[in-house]
């Protein structure tokens, strides 16, 4: 099973010198929605948002993802 990898986005946003606050103004969304994500207090994410982080993020959508065994 294909599963999102939430903590990914910290990793990434990291490897990018970005704070959570600069990638929230890159993507249009607020600092807390990215904490959300990172911690997978809201562990969900529209197509549309995962696309933006790719853009801000410089990756593709499956860089995100990871094959899990069940």
């Amino acid at each position: 099973m294909v599963k999102f990898q939430f903590k990914k986005i910290r990793e990434f946003r990291e490897t990018e010198g970005l704070t959570q606050h600069a990638l929230g103004e890159l993507i249009g969304l607020f600092p807390q929605q990215i904490s959300a994500w990172e911690t997978e207090e809201q562990p969900n994410i529209t197509v549309r948002n995962l696309l933006k982080l790719c853009e801000a993020l410089h990756r593709e959508p499956n860089d995100f993802f990871v094959e899990e065994e069940n």
